[in-house]
């Protein structure tokens, strides 16, 4: 959805326009991205429950999991710097993304900064 002609086409509009129409790219948010994210973090807080998962923040751990997920990928196809990928690419990547966020996530004792860095 996020990577099909017709959303980025809708977003680059709404992008243009939001100084203008600022209650039009509330919506816009609201409808998409942020419903999005409360379904996300939904999950993640009953795969919590369900001790599958140890996430303290489920509503910031949906935050940075979009955010991995789209990130310069997404900015790059917006701007029309690169084509549509193709269903190979876009697996790809959201498997490379989900191996990340679950290294992070994916015990009940969530990785802290320090091990990370």
């Amino acid at each position: 959805m996020v990577t099909n002609r017709e959303g980025l086409a809708a977003t680059r509009l709404v992008v243009a326009e939001a100084h203008r129409h600022q209650k039009l790219a509330q919506r816009y948010y609201e409808s998409g991205s942020r419903q999005m994210l409360v379904i996300v973090a939904d999950f993640l807080e009953g795969q919590n429950k369900a001790g599958k998962l140890g996430i303290p923040n489920p509503m910031s751990a949906a935050s940075y999991f979009f955010s991995m997920l789209k990130g310069n990928y997404y900015l790059r196809i917006l701007l029309n710097i690169e084509p549509l990928p193709s269903p190979g690419t876009k697996e790809k990547h959201v498997r490379e993304t989900v191996t990340i966020f679950m290294r992070i996530y994916g015990s009940t004792r969530p990785l802290h900064t320090r091990n990370i860095l």
